[in-house]
This record gives structure tokens, sequence and C-alpha cells, in this order.
């Protein structure tokens, strides 16, 4: 019994030692009551995609010697007023540290938190939060597509532009060739709206069309399509 609670005593004091040189400064015999003493989670952000929205954070392995998991939070940003958090996970979360939260709606904008909670339910210091605007509206296609005949005679090439989506959330656009770009299945993905095709060869047509891919990953409906033959020697 003597020898138990000896071993007992050193893997506390080990790892309190360890907390200690993570940074922490914690007893993890306490029973902790005061937020400040719990890990707080780091390096949090939420970005939108196509399933809504994701969160990511950091969070040390060390700190589930003090810790259950993590409480969500989330509020909907509505105009001037101060946002109302509620938690999203009604349990300790603790199988990632990442949650893809798919319960959004189009178009609404929403704020984050995350804490870390201990299992007697005590609750770290709040992340800052992070706000985020859910979007699952495709971009309007880029129009006037245009091809110019550029290059020199042993080396032609063709030069695309075209003018911008009215989109503001345009991330960049995906340049389609028929036939396909060498080395490629379908497309290259390009963020200026200027592009020099170098791989072509005289007398040979080839056609093109681009659409636009937002931040959130949507992809918009194909340009008109354009067609340039390559002159001969």
């Amino acid at each position: 019994m003597r020898r138990l609670a000896m071993r007992t005593l050193a893997a506390t004091t080990l790892l309190a030692l360890v907390l200690s040189a993570c940074g922490h400064n914690v007893d993890p015999s306490e029973d902790f009551k005061d937020p400040d003493q719990i890990p707080n989670v780091t390096n949090f952000e939420a970005v939108a995609n196509l399933l809504g929205v994701k969160l990511t954070w950091i969070s040390d392995p060390i700190d589930f010697a003090v810790i259950d998991g993590f409480y969500i939070y989330r509020a909907v940003v509505v105009g001037g007023e101060e946002p109302v958090f509620q938690r999203l996970t009604p349990e300790p979360y603790s199988e990632s540290s990442e949650y893809q939260d798919q319960d959004v709606d189009d178009g609404t904008t929403y704020r984050y938190e995350i804490r870390a909670v201990t299992p007697a339910g005590v609750e770290s210091n709040p992340t800052p939060p992070w706000t985020v605007r859910v979007d699952f509206t495709p971009p309007a296609p880029p129009t006037n597509l245009q091809t110019t005949e550029s290059g020199t005679p042993t080396n032609p090439t063709v030069l695309l532009s075209w003018d911008a989506s009215p989109d503001t959330d345009v991330d960049l656009y995906r340049i389609f060739r028929l036939p396909p770009f060498p080395g490629t299945t379908l497309y290259v993905e390009w963020r200026p709206r200027l592009y020099e095709d170098i791989f072509v060869e005289r007398t040979m047509m080839y056609r093109y069309y681009i659409q636009a891919v937002d931040i959130a990953g949507n992809v918009g409906p194909e340009s008109e399509v354009v067609q340039i033959t390559i002159s001969g020697p």
C-alpha cells in the first residue's frame, strides 16, 4: 500500500513538472475552479467551406491531464445586436482538434469561440471569437473571354484575358482547354485575369472557357466558349 502511494505521488509530481515545463502553472491534483488555471485553446480559427464552417485549433496532449474536452459555442451575428452564444456540443468534445459545423444557413454570419472544460465542468477562458459568413452560392461567370495569338513564329502562344466575375469573394479561375492542357486532365487554376498558354502548335485549333471559384470553394458556371486557330508557318 505504501509503495502504491509513493508511485501515485511520484506520477503526480512528474505530471506537475511536465505541465510546468509546458507553461501550464497548474497542479493536476487540484479541483480547478479558476478559469485562469485551465489551459487555454490556442490558434483557433473558423473557415467557411462547402460543408459549412470548419473549426480548427491547437491543444497540447498534456492538457488532457486536466481537461475533459472542449465546449464549442456559436452565435448568429445580426446587425448591431449583441451576439448570444449557444453551446453546439452538449458534452465535452474530445475527438480531435477540428470540428465541422454543418447545421448552418447560406448567407448567415456566425461567431464562434471555444473553451476547455475540466471533468468537474469548470470552463476555461474563451478563445478570441472568430466570425465567418457561410456561402453556398457559386460566383457568377467571368465575361468577355478573349484569345490572342502571340509568341514567335517558332514558339507560338495564346494570350487569354477576361473580365472578372462581379462577385467580390472570387479566389481563382479555372481555365479549361480543348484539347486539354498537357499533363493535366481538364484545367489549370489561375488568379490573375491574364493567362498565356505556351503549349500550342501551328495550324491547330483550340477552344477555351473559364469558371470562377470563390474562397469557400463554390465553383461558378462556365463562361462562353471561345476558339482560336494558330496560323501556319
